[in-house]
């Protein structure tokens, strides 16, 4: 009985279970849920990233489990001696391997918007939600690595890590530069969580 501590639980859903065919099969989906312990991480880490250019296809705004692209390029980061690899496509930054990325320039969260290039994470939405019960001002448009490199801040969301700092890129120090803004923002995340799960 998974009842104690903190737990992950993971939902998949298929369309239904069918001869192996590239049409879509009828019936009735399947729900595949697996629990099992996951601490959130803490928020005192800070985050050392690669950055890999996006090759995977035109729909990442759809979840689905063609995952090699982003498990290739975070083993890359892991073989680089980094936590992660952000994405790009040319200049533009799309996402991280496994969570969405955004800057703070001049005190202003700027984030991707939520196109066919990004995955729209939950922890990305609620992100922008609490920057508005902050007071924090936020700017949805795409940014470019050199925007990324010379931001004040650089982080990641997701709903393992909620939000993490990143503080080099590509074995480069980057951003660490306005830490009030970051904190207030952060601890709020991580305040909103607890309520929301009712945790310590």
């Amino acid at each position: 009985m998974a009842d104690d501590g903190d737990l992950l639980v993971y939902l998949q859903v298929t369309r239904a279970t069918a001869p192996r065919s590239h049409a879509f099969p009828r019936g009735t989906a399947n729900l595949w849920l697996t629990v099992g312990p996951r601490k959130i991480a803490g928020r005192e880490g800070i985050q050392s990233v690669i950055t890999v250019e996006d090759e995977r296809y035109y729909l990442c705004n759809i979840k689905t489990l063609n995952l090699l692209p982003n498990c290739l390029a975070e083993q890359a980061a892991k073989d680089a001696g980094c936590d992660t690899a952000v994405f790009h496509r040319g200049e533009r930054v799309t996402e991280a391997a496994h969570s969405n990325v955004h800057i703070i320039s001049a005190g202003k969260v700027i984030t991707p918007p939520t196109d066919n290039l990004i995955l729209p994470g939950i922890s990305r939405a609620r992100m922008i939600e609490i920057c508005a019960e902050e007071g924090i001002p936020v700017e949805i448009r795409p940014f470019t690595l050199e925007e990324m490199c010379a931001a004040d801040e650089i982080f990641t969301t997701s709903s393992t890590s909620l939000c993490s700092r990143v503080g080099k890129v590509d074995h480069t120090d980057r951003g660490m530069k306005d830490p009030a803004t970051f904190r207030r923002l952060q601890d709020a995340i991580y305040a909103d969580f607890y309520r929301q799960t009712e945790t310590e």
